[in-house]
């Protein structure tokens, strides 16, 4: 759980970051900054870990409740 809210705090960063980009791409069109571009990926990245934590923290729960007698196996 730590982790995932590590994470959550990361991509709150980097989409204000984009956020502000965009506000200032809107005022001068140029296309994509390189910036931009690595957020993006930073973003993508940090979407991907999120998704595998997800999947380990249903497994955990899951397991849990199999322990605990709630679920079968």
């Amino acid at each position: 759980m730590a982790r995932m809210r590590e994470i959550k705090g990361q991509v709150r960063a980097i989409e204000d970051r984009l956020h502000a980009i965009q506000d200032r791409i809107s005022a001068a069109p140029e296309g994509p900054s390189p910036e931009w571009t690595e957020l993006s990926g930073q973003l993508e990245s940090l979407r991907d870990q999120w998704k595998d934590w997800t999947g380990k923290l249903d497994a955990a729960i899951h397991r849990k409740m199999v322990i605990l007698g709630h679920l079968e196996s």
